[in-house]
Formats: C-alpha cells, structure tokens, sequence
C-alpha cells in the first residue's frame, strides 16, 4: 500500500480547507471588529462552530486510521523529522488548536 485511504484523504483536505476558513474568520474578520459590536458574537460562534467541526473530523479521522492500514512511514533524510512523525506530534497540533483556549480566565473580554 502507497497510500492513505480514500476517507482519511477526503476528512484531511476538508478539515484542512474549515481550518483555514477558521484562522481567516478569526483573524481577517473579527480583528477588525470592536468588542462592543453586538455582531461580533455571531462570528465569534461561527469561529467556534468551524472549531468544533473540525476537531470533530479530526477525531473521525483519527479513528479511521486505526481502522484502515496505512502506507509506511516515509522517509525525508532527517533522522529526528523522521522520529517526530513516527510519534504522531502533527496530532498533537491539531487537537491543541481547538482544545487550547478552553482554558481561559473567565474574566478576558472577548
């Protein structure tokens, strides 16, 4: 086998293309809008929908490579790029973004 399952493949680029949307939302579109604008919240939530579908399709991602084989682990010449990806530290990146701020002091303003 060469290659990743047709599934990983599509929940991947689909949760690559709502991450993306997400960090434009968050960014290019709530920056600029003050705090006290009442429309701020709804973009706050669709932020944090984006967020949540995509920790969502990163957990049924996660799942269907425990169910499907995968291609062995590629080599790139770099002996510790190579040990990094062989312990799955790109998952912990992705569940990092979306879990990461849960944590704040209450009192931050949003």
């Amino acid at each position: 086998m060469t290659r990743y399952h047709p599934i990983s493949v599509a929940l991947h680029w689909i949760a690559a293309i709502l991450t993306i949307l997400a960090l434009v939302a968050g960014t290019v579109l709530l920056d600029g809008t003050p705090n006290s604008d009442p429309n701020k919240i709804d973009g706050l939530q669709g932020h944090m929908t984006i967020g949540i579908i995509v920790l969502g399709l990163m957990v049924l991602r996660l799942v269907t490579r425990f169910v499907t084989t995968a291609p062995p682990h590629a080599d790139i010449g770099n002996a510790l790029v190579n040990r990094l990806g062989a312990l799955g530290l790109v998952w912990f990146g992705h569940f990092d973004v979306p879990v990461g701020p849960w944590p704040r002091d209450p009192s931050e303003s949003v």
